[in-house]
């Protein structure tokens, strides 16, 4: 059976390829140095050759990270990450995960949480994300709507996605938005679209549906009488 591919091996193969000698800096010695990855600010693991199968607790060496970005690989389950001190935007669509864990590590500063493709079905354990302003949850397995509820402990929340969940099946786009524009009226953004042309388009799905439930009786218009 082959070994999982862990984001260990991938922090080693980055440092290998990435941290050669710099060119020489005033007040440096003629050796340069060399770059750290737990340095850098933005690192990308997307598609990773092999596929990234499992995190480890590696993942914490990224100290001044603003940016992580593992989507398109293969990981199943979230690990605490209290070493992600400065992450701003993580990034893990396309992968296999199923649940929210241990995001309360990271909820003092992270701002956006990309997890489209993914096989989440609750929206449990977000509720510690206080400064969230950005949650893509595009084609998940999210099939009630309450679920959404749970988005309302989230006071910055400004843009959400969430096209492509069961819980849109056999329901409009725009009547999807309207409901949880309902639910969350603070949002600004609803699947890719500005609030504004979401209630345009909403007001024009209210109407339809108000047509279907009451149609509209024309009545007839009498004849004038021949003289």
């Amino acid at each position: 059976m082959a070994k999982e591919v862990t984001i260990s091996q991938c922090i080693k193969n980055w440092e290998q390829k990435n941290g050669k000698t710099e060119k020489r800096r005033l007040g440096e010695s003629r050796r340069g140095r060399r770059r750290k990855i737990s340095e850098e600010e933005e690192v990308s693991f997307i598609c990773h050759v092999p596929l990234i199968e499992k995190l480890d607790n590696s993942i914490n060496s990224l100290e001044k990270c603003k940016r992580l970005s593992l989507s398109t690989n293969r990981i199943e389950k979230l690990i605490p990450m209290s070493g992600l001190k400065n992450i701003e935007i993580l990034s893990l669509g396309r992968n296999c995960i199923k649940k929210f864990q241990f995001l309360e590590d990271i909820s003092a500063t992270l701002k956006q949480l990309w997890i489209s493709y993914n096989f989440i079905d609750k929206l449990d354990n977000l509720q510690s994300l206080k400064k969230l302003q950005v949650l893509y949850l595009f084609h998940n397995k999210i099939k009630n709507i309450e679920e959404v509820d749970k988005l309302n402990a989230l006071p910055e929340l400004a843009e959400l996605g969430l096209k492509g969940n069961p819980l849109y099946e056999g329901k409009t786009n725009e009547y999807m938005k309207l409901v949880i524009l309902k639910k969350l009226p603070q949002l600004k953004v609803v699947d890719n679209e500005t609030v504004k042309g979401v209630l345009f388009d909403v007001h024009d799905e209210e109407k339809r549906r108000e047509g279907e439930q009451h149609p509209c009786i024309v009545p007839s218009v009498p004849q004038r009488k021949q003289t």
